[in-house]
Order: C-alpha cells, then structure tokens, then sequence
C-alpha cells in the first residue's frame, strides 16, 4: 500500500504542465501568427499562434498577445501525440494565474498555476487512481490537502515536495 500512496504522490511530477510548452517565436517563416495589432513589431491585441515546424508543429495558441509573447486569457493546445490543453490566463507567454490543464491520458487540474506549474491553490484529479484537493509548489502537493483515493482511502496532508507530513 506504501507504494501505491508514493507512486499517486508523484503523479503531478510526471505530467508537469510546463516542460511542453513552447517559446514564442517572431520568425514568421517558422510559424503561423496572425493578429490584429503590431506595436513596435511585437504582436499585441488578440491573435492565433500555429507552429508550423520543429518539435512543436501543429500546436495551436489561441488568445489575448502583448509585447510578442501570450498574455491574458489563452488556449493552447498540444497537437502531439499527448493532445493535451491548457485553458486559461497568461503572463510574459507563460502559464500565470487561474487554469485548467487538460491530459488526454485522463487527468485533469483546476486551479493556479506560476511559470507554467502548478503552484498555488487547485484541484488534480487523475481517473483511475483519485483525487487531490488542496495546495501545490512548483507542480507537486505541497502545504494543505487531501488526496482521496479510488478505493475511498483519505490522505491529509501537510504535505512536503509531494509526499505527506507524519
């Protein structure tokens, strides 16, 4: 049963939002990006982003730009062959503020996110194994939570880098 509690603590590390995220890009022979506003030859206004080559291709943004970069409310979506999305609010192109970050494997956060991770208050629910309720750092269970497995079973945090505080 330790093992299976430790293998569900980690899970957030091993679908970190940020890892897949790409950088903007002003090449346009790169990349697909139209907007409706240029300032200082940064792209500012709403627009959307194709990535048209490299390790991106295919990804789609679809949102508010300031200054080149994503920022204000966005979806970004993973043309991969992961297809996951991110729904929410953007800072200097990274994932800031209130979201919901989408796994096609089956998970599913609702809640803040800071540089692209997890961090703050929110809810991760990942089918098949529970579902956590409570505080993240940097894309693990960190402070105040509850994790309620599939079986019923209750963990209470404190928790510390993911793992519970005896």
């Amino acid at each position: 049963m330790k093992k299976l509690l430790l293998l569900l603590i980690c899970l957030p590390l091993l679908f970190s939002c940020g890892e897949k995220k790409e950088e903007n890009k002003d090449n346009e022979k790169e990349n697909n990006i139209v907007t409706d506003n240029m300032i200082d030859n940064r792209y500012t206004g709403k627009g959307t982003h194709i990535s048209t080559s490299g390790l991106f291709k295919g990804n789609k943004y679809v949102g508010e730009w300031k200054d080149g970069k994503f920022h204000g409310n966005g979806s970004y979506i993973f043309n991969n062959q992961d297809g996951d999305t991110y729904v929410g609010e953007w800072k200097d192109g990274k994932q800031n503020g209130k979201g919901i970050y989408t796994w096609v494997s089956g998970g599913k956060y609702t809640g803040d996110f800071k540089d692209n991770k997890m961090h703050g208050y929110g809810t991760f629910i990942r089918n098949n194994f529970g579902k956590y309720v409570g505080e993240f750092k940097e894309g693990v269970f960190h402070g105040q939570g509850t994790y309620t497995l599939v079986n019923g079973e209750i963990v209470n945090g404190p928790w510390n880098n993911g793992v519970p505080v005896k």
